[in-house]
C-alpha cells in the first residue's frame, strides 16, 4: 500500500469520525441553571449575545440573562404583562404589554417609552424582512401590523384564526402563527392567502406557545404537551425533544422531559434553540443543540 493510499484513508476515517462526532449529540438537552428564578414568556437575543426575556402577562420587567453563566440582571422596568420581544436590524427593542393594550419601545439601557397603542392585548411580536413590526392579539383573533410612526393596520381576523400567538417569519417573507389555544399552525404567505399549515399534538388549554424559524426548519413550544415540536415545510410535526412527563430531566431528544415549554429563541449561530417554562417561576433555561 502507497503512502499516498494510507494518508487518503487516514483521511477518510478522520472524516467519519468527525462528522459522527457532530451528529451523536443532536437534540441532546442540557440545562443552564440560572442565578434566580425569573417569570418568562418571550426571548430575543440582543447585539452583546445576551437574552432577553420577558416576564409574561402579570409581569412587569424584561431580564437579561448570560447564556453562558446563568447570570441573571434587570434590563428594564414599568412594562404591563410584556408577552413578547422583538429586536430589528437596528437593535431597537419592542415589547408587547398586554395589560396595557400596547406596544412599548425599550431603549438599549432599559429605559421604557410608548410607542403604540394598539387596542386589543398584544401578545406575539415580529418583525419581517423589511422592517415592519407585525404582532398577535389573540382573544380576538388578530393578526396587526404597526408603522415606524406607530400607526396600527389590521391584517387578518377571525375565521381559520384562532388565539393566533407566536410569530415566526421565513426567509422569503412567509409568516407562520401558532394558535395558542389550539395548536394548530397558519401560514401567511407573502401573496397575502392564509391557510391551516399543520397541526401539534396533545390535550388542554394551552398547546402552541412561541415560534422559531431557520434554513426551513420551524419550531413550535407545545404548552401543556411537554414537548418541543418541529415542523417541515410540508406542514409534517415531528417530536423534536421532550417525552410528554412534566420534568426537567436533560437527555437527547425524547429522553428529556419539559414542564409548559411556552418560549423559544434560537441563538444567533442558530446552532442551539433555547426554551424556558411558563405559567411559572423558573430557574433553568434549557439548551436543545441543533
Amino acid at each position: 500500500m502507497s503512502i499516498f493510499h494510507r494518508i487518503a484513508l487516514l483521511l477518510a476515517a478522520l472524516f467519519v469520525t468527525a462528522s459522527v462526532h457532530a451528529t451523536a449529540h443532536a437534540n441532546e438537552v442540557t440545562t443552564i441553571k440560572l442565578s434566580k428564578a425569573i417569570h418568562a414568556d418571550g426571548m430575543a437575543f440582543n447585539a452583546q449575545g445576551e437574552l432577553l426575556t420577558t416576564s409574561a402577562w402579570r409581569g412587569t420587567t424584561v431580564d437579561k440573562i448570560n447564556v453562558e453563566s446563568g447570570a441573571v440582571s434587570d434590563f428594564a422596568k414599568g412594562l404591563q404583562g410584556p408577552i413578547a420581544i422583538a429586536i430589528n436590524d437596528k437593535q431597537e427593542i419592542f415589547s408587547t404589554n398586554w395589560r396595557g393594550a400596547s406596544i412599548a419601545q425599550i431603549t438599549a439601557d432599559g429605559k421604557v417609552k410608548h410607542f403604540a397603542y394598539v387596542g386589543p392585548k398584544g401578545d406575539g411580536l415580529a418583525f419581517d424582512n423589511k422592517g415592519t413590526l407585525w404582532f398577535t392579539a389573540g382573544k380576538p383573533g388578530l393578526l396587526m401590523t404597526v408603522s415606524p410612526e406607530g400607526r396600527v393596520r389590521p391584517v387578518a381576523q377571525g375565521g381559520i384564526l384562532k388565539y393566533p400567538f407566536g410569530l415566526a417569519f421565513t426567509e422569503t417573507g412567509d409568516l407562520f402563527i401558532s394558535g395558542g389555544t389550539t395548536g394548530e399552525i397558519y401560514k401567511l404567505r407573502k401573496a397575502g392567502d392564509l391557510e391551516l399549515f399543520a397541526q401539534l399534538p396533545g390535550e388542554g388549554k394551552w398547546l402552541a406557545g412561541h415560534l422559531a424559524y431557520t434554513e426551513g426548519r420551524l419550531f413550535a413550544a407545545g404548552g401543556e404537551s411537554n414537548k418541543i415540536f418541529e415542523i417541515s415545510m410540508k406542514g409534517d410535526v415531528r417530536v423534536l425533544a421532550g417525552s410528554g412527563a412534566k420534568g426537567h430531566e436533560d437527555g437527547t431528544g425524547t429522553e428529556a422531559s419539559f414542564t409548559f415549554p411556552l418560549g423559544l429563541q434560537l441563538s444567533p449561530d442558530a446552532k442551539y434553540l433555547y426554551v424556558v417554562s411558563g405559567n411559572g417561576a423558573t430557574d433553568r433555561l434549557r439548551k436543545i443543540k441543533l
